[in-house]
């Protein structure tokens, strides 16, 4: 703003004016605006994934009927096996989605990073001109964490370490197992062992003063790209109780360190092979809005050898299990969906369900794999969970839980 000045004599002198520097609240207005457009893009990104995993929880309790059907036929098995496998991966791609746009609590599971590391380091560096290299030891630590959300942290700090050389270049991975008395000083926590990801390009490196900011939202010194990468991986870890930082001595090169809590118990090999029909007893009662997850579900548990009943939702589940325990032919335990829309869900089932019968056994099952109830489920009252889409495996260790009353 301005206004002229004038001498005594009135003859003009010239223009006074203010200037206020407004970058500051436009960059904030542009942050805002971004923070905006991504909570859209969760709540966007948190209805697909749902109604794409109902989808592959139908397309694969297709595949395990059809394995059952044949049994001891090795190249059909092989093939359905393989459809199986591209079922699995393609949730990947939603839980990529997921993590990126809103995080979400971690599902832990034991995960052998050893296994798994050099196989998520490679994928998207196909068709690149970046070398990684993979430094694995034999017994290396095991990790409580979630799977998905561990990939794409892997998967955004390999993306980070290509765009560092565009002209080509190697990435060396580094794992090593860390106890107590040999942490680094960066780690916060000192009261586990851990292990550490090393992940380090031959890039230009960071300037000193970009180092304090990296992991901000939003920030980025790349021509293309949100910002976000870094900034989510930061969270996933430190949701995972664990650590990332990043050091860049001069002389080019920038190395990223993430730091888990280990886990000293030993992996389980996934079996892909078509498991026996091991004979199960026991009633169980099925709750989904989703006809064909209904019908699916309730054919594969038959053929485990256990009788099953369905409801479309929480108020018909509640009302089949009240004229059962009536009946005195009570189920032995209840799967219910989380999420029904237009009717009762998972959660209010089950306060409903526990007025009934307060011993009653029940699992919780969703396609929002990063829903609090699934990552805790024992503080919201649930026995157990089930993550869709659902392998046989998952489906009958629930059973098994339900009606054995084991303890998960």
């Amino acid at each position: 703003m301005g206004h002229p000045h004038f001498s005594p004599e009135n003859m003009f002198l010239g223009m006074i004016g203010s200037a206020v520097d407004i970058t500051e609240r436009q960059r904030m207005e542009a942050d805002m605006a971004k923070a905006s457009k991504l909570e859209s893009l969760g709540v966007l990104a948190g209805g697909f994934a749902h109604d794409f995993n109902n989808l592959l929880t139908a397309i694969l309790s297709n595949l395990y009927l059809a394995k059952l059907a044949i049994p001891g036929h090795d190249e059909p098995l092989k093939l359905l096996s393989d459809a199986e496998q591209a079922c699995f991966a393609s949730q990947q791609l939603t839980q990529q989605l997921l993590t990126f746009a809103r995080g979400g609590s971690p599902v832990k599971t034991l995960l052998d990073l050893g296994r798994a590391l050099e196989g998520w380091v490679q994928f998207p560096l196909r068709g690149s001109n970046v070398r990684p290299v993979c430094i694995i030891p034999e017994g290396l630590w095991c990790v409580e964490a979630d799977e998905g959300q561990m990939r794409q942290v892997i998967s955004n700090l390999v993306i980070n370490a290509q765009q560092a050389m565009p002209e080509g270049g190697r990435l060396t991975v580094v794992c090593e197992n860390l106890t107590m008395p040999n942490l680094d000083p960066a780690v916060p926590r000192r009261d586990t062992d851990y292990v550490r990801i090393a992940l380090t390009d031959e890039g230009p490196g960071i300037p000193e003063e970009h180092l304090p900011k990296i992991f901000d939202p939003f920030y980025t010194t790349k021509a293309k790209g949100s910002g976000l990468g870094l900034t989510t991986s930061y969270r996933v870890i430190q949701k995972h109780g664990g650590h990332l930082t990043v050091q860049s001595p001069p002389g080019g090169g920038a190395t990223f360190l993430v730091y888990l809590p280990a886990s000293r118990a030993l992996p389980v090999k996934a079996d892909t092979s078509t498991p026996p029909v091991a004979a199960g007893t026991g009633r169980l009662l099925v709750m989904d809005d989703e006809a064909s997850i209904r019908g699916l579900t309730q054919a594969v548990l038959a053929r485990l050898g256990y009788e099953v009943d369905c409801a479309e939702n929480g108020q018909t589940a509640v009302a089949a299990y009240r004229q059962a325990f009536r009946d005195g032919r009570p189920y032995d335990g209840v799967i219910l969906d989380l999420t029904v829309r237009g009717g009762m869900g998972g959660k209010e089932a089950l306060l409903e369900l526990r007025a009934i019968d307060p011993n009653a056994r029940v699992i919780v099952a969703s396609g929002y794999a990063n829903d609090p109830i699934i990552a805790d489920f024992a503080a919201y009252g649930f026995n157990g969970r089930i993550v869709k889409p659902f392998r046989l495996e998952d489906l009958r260790q629930a059973a098994l839980l339900l009606t054995a009353a084991q303890v998960q």
